[in-house]
């Protein structure tokens, strides 16, 4: 299979903004609730919940990026079996989200989702 590096990249540089937002995020949620983490702190919507999310935010957003980059590194090297590995990978559905949520056009053969790790609380 084939493998467009355009797209490949417009991919990985859209994906390489949005961790650099999220874990700006991250960071000024941490700052913010420092001091406020205490054991009733932790219902919906709570500041342990904030930071759970937008922890496993950051983790599935790095974890595409990482497939997109294996993708495009075995693509430089004329390795296509192992970059069909890495795009599979990187269009794997997460257990957490239903199939009609997952889908993001991103213009590179498919749709790509942005949660590619399992999340411990599958549906």
């Amino acid at each position: 299979m084939s493998h467009d590096s355009e797209d490949l990249v417009r991919a990985s540089r859209v994906l390489n903004e949005t961790l650099a937002l999220l874990q700006s995020e991250h960071k000024r949620l941490e700052h913010q609730y420092r001091g406020q983490i205490y054991e009733g702190a932790q219902g919906a919507g709570g500041p342990v919940q904030t930071l759970h999310g937008i922890n496993d935010l950051v983790t599935g957003v790095h974890d595409q990026l990482a497939s997109i980059a294996l993708c495009a590194g075995y693509t430089s090297l004329g390795l296509e079996e192992p970059a069909d590995r890495a795009r599979a990978r990187a269009h794997s559905q997460p257990g957490s989200v239903h199939e009609k949520e997952q889908q993001f056009d991103v213009g590179w053969g498919g749709a790509l989702d942005l949660g590619a790790h399992r999340s411990v609380h599958q549906n």
